[in-house]
């Protein structure tokens, strides 16, 4: 496919190892969701289901699920296919009916209100070395320390 001139062609091929996909049983606050999961919140590592309209800041890393093999994508054709500018402007959007992927948004807050039967997107720890091993997702807080 020829993408119209000045729109970018690149999707670029997420490593699997890189998220794990949990699906949210309720409406709830990010930190409560990553509590409830046992995993360690760190702003920018968690990627919310995008349902409805809002405002998605500029620098957002946007990350596009295909239904048809759940394959990985982001890059700067992940956010045009959302309708976003390339360059580093908040916009409002909204959803669009993007038949063949799932859309989701970097979160950097801790507030950030998931909504129930949706997923998320989680950043693995050291993803780029490693993959995950169980003492890297536990939440140190739950032990106290």
């Amino acid at each position: 496919m020829v993408y119209p001139q000045g729109m970018p062609n690149d999707l670029i091929e997420v490593p699997p190892r890189r998220f794990g996909t949990f699906e949210v049983p309720q409406n709830m606050a990010i930190r409560d969701f990553c509590a409830l999961k046992s995993i360690k919140f760190a702003p920018g590592r968690c990627f919310y289901e995008l349902t409805k309209r809002e405002l998605v800041q500029g620098t957002k890393e946007v990350v596009l699920v295909r239904r048809s093999d759940r394959v990985v994508f982001t890059g700067k054709r992940a956010r045009a296919l959302l309708g976003l500018p390339l360059n580093d402007v908040d916009v409002k959007i909204h959803p669009r009916a993007l038949r063949d992927y799932i859309p989701y948004i970097q979160s950097t807050s801790y507030n950030r209100k998931l909504l129930g039967g949706t997923s998320i997107l989680f950043e693995w720890p050291n993803w780029e070395k490693d993959p995950p091993s169980a003492w890297d997702l536990l939440d140190e807080d739950l032990f106290g320390e």
